[in-house]
């Protein structure tokens, strides 16, 4: 098999497996929703970042027990943090402010779950948290992935990606996947809690 065969089935083995974790998850049994963030400029949500926040929304406007963790640093050139544009969405929808706690330091998607670990523990103490994905749903394979690594029961909240984006925004996750395999899943293994 040459090395352009064996490029194009691995690329096609890898979206197969995007469009399967991509599915959406029974949110009753979630302990928590953590909302991962995407661009923000001008403290306004991108298209894609909101997406996740109205998704993320309809779940907590249906279950008021349960709360969430918006996750997301400040952006290059920006005042806000995407965590503090997702709890003002999520204000703005109807969801209580003190149901949403915010991690403002990340850039990544390891980063979101990392520093996130702590505020979903406080959600969740004393057993192994079952958390709900709010990404984008060619996103999500990679996001349960990394949870995964975390020690983290991922469940999946699939914010709908327009067709139109979609070539772009699956070559670019494709693109992501070899890094997130070799570098962030063992660097969040080291971090993964040896007990709950």
């Amino acid at each position: 098999m040459g090395v352009r065969k064996a490029a194009v089935t691995l690329g096609l083995g890898a979206a197969g497996w995007m469009i399967r974790e991509a599915r959406s998850d029974a949110h009753r049994r979630a302990d928590a929703v953590v909302i991962l963030g995407a661009r923000a400029t001008a403290g306004r949500p991108s298209g894609t970042l909101r997406r996740r926040i109205e998704a993320a929304a309809v779940v907590l406007l249906e279950r008021p027990e349960l709360c969430a963790v918006a996750s997301g640093g400040i952006g290059r050139g920006e005042r806000v943090s995407e965590a503090a544009v997702i709890a003002d969405e999520l204000a703005a929808r109807g969801v209580e402010p003190a149901r949403v706690l915010l991690e403002e330091r990340s850039t990544s998607t390891a980063e979101n779950l990392a520093f996130s670990l702590p505020l979903i523990r406080q959600l969740a103490p004393g057993r192994r948290p079952r958390v709900l994905l709010a990404t984008s749903d060619f996103h999500l394979a990679r996001a349960r992935l990394l949870a995964r690594a975390l020690g983290l029961e991922p469940l999946g909240l699939p914010a709908s990606t327009p067709r139109r984006l979609l070539p772009r925004a699956v070559a670019r996750e494709l693109a992501a996947l070899p890094k997130a395999v070799a570098m962030d899943f063992r660097r969040l293994r080291a971090r993964r809690p040896s007990r709950w």
